[in-house]
């Protein structure tokens, strides 16, 4: 709280504020600061577990969940994307700033936890399977504001790859290939790529709402050949 109103009254940086009369405007401007703060929080909907670790996160829990989201085929970059949208939503204050290692950057860092837990489950993971003898795939969903969606495909170097996202006019698409220097599309408004794949491994699909309301989306993906076999070798997501 101390740091919001610092943030807005720069002049007060570093002070407590006392019980004088000569300072009780600055205390409802603290405490309209605090209301808007607590429901902001409401919106994040952190796990029990989650907000008791608020204060103890670092740069070991970031490397722990870098390696979490690697096992499932997946980079620390649709990690963060899907992070991201839920924490800007509900903070688009932050949008553009150093917050990590701020006090509200434990609360992102709460909400990544609850990220790599709804990537385990697969709440927002879906791997992208071709039907055998078919070359297009659509999946789709819904998502509520500040949500994402993850998607994987297992696909191959040289193979010709076309992707379209549909109904989602108020989303950002990122597109990542198996190594962590492929980045096809990374928060972009563009609805689609297509071009020749670079590499063999597994290809993520990222969607995140940046709408107020709930929207549809629909994700088309043709490929010249779906019969992709598994990668005998993937490159670590990173």
């Amino acid at each position: 709280m101390n740091e919001a109103f610092w943030t807005q009254y720069p002049n007060q940086g570093g002070k407590i504020l006392g019980t004088g009369s000569e300072e009780a405007n600055l205390r409802q401007q603290w405490d309209a600061i605090a209301a808007n703060l607590l429901e902001q929080l409401e919106q994040t909907n952190l796990s029990a577990a989650s907000r008791q670790q608020l204060g103890s996160y670092g740069e070991a829990n970031r490397t722990q969940w870098k390696a979490a989201v690697n096992q499932l085929r997946l980079s620390s970059r649709s990690l963060f994307d899907l992070a991201d949208a839920k924490f800007f939503h509900a903070f688009p204050q932050e949008q553009g700033k150093d917050f990590i290692n701020k006090p509200i950057g434990q609360v992102w860092h709460a909400i990544v936890a609850d990220t790599v837990n709804t990537l385990k489950s697969g709440d927002s993971l879906e791997r992208i399977v071709f039907d055998p003898g078919a070359v297009n795939k659509q999946v789709g969903g819904t998502l509520k504001p500040g949500e994402g969606k993850a998607f994987i495909a297992s696909l191959s170097a040289g193979q010709q790859m076309k992707v379209t996202l549909s109904n989602a006019e108020k989303a950002l698409f990122s597109v990542y290939g198996p190594n962590s220097k492929i980045t096809l599309l990374e928060d972009s408004r563009d609805r689609r790529w297509s071009g020749q794949l670079p590499e063999s491994g597994f290809y993520e699909f990222v969607v995140v709402s940046k709408a107020s309301e709930p929207i549809d989306y629909q994700l088309d993906l043709s490929v010249e050949d779906s019969t992709t076999p598994e990668p005998s070798t993937v490159n670590s997501p990173g």
